[in-house]
């Protein structure tokens, strides 16, 4: 498995920078984005007892979905593979 490490690395990379720039056209282009996303950061506050950013959040959600989606293609791509 070592032989896969940059490429999570250049996956955890690419989700970073694509999921900062992925938010800001959804809270431009899609307001009601911005609104579900602040409350979902306060009831999530309310549960950790920590408060988290409504940007930092969301970023992070789109982070996880777009790394997700890169792991069930590279799965797909190499999973039978040794």
């Amino acid at each position: 498995m070592h032989r896969h490490g940059i490429s999570h690395a250049l996956g955890y990379l690419c989700c970073s920078i694509a999921s900062g720039v992925i938010v800001d056209l959804l809270k431009k282009h899609y307001p009601k984005f911005n609104g579900f996303v602040t409350s979902m950061a306060i009831h999530l506050s309310g549960i950790i007892e920590y408060r988290v950013s409504p940007r930092v959040l969301s970023v992070t959600f789109v982070a996880c979905l777009i790394a997700f989606v890169w792991g069930v293609g590279f799965k797909l791509k190499f999973g039978g593979r040794k």
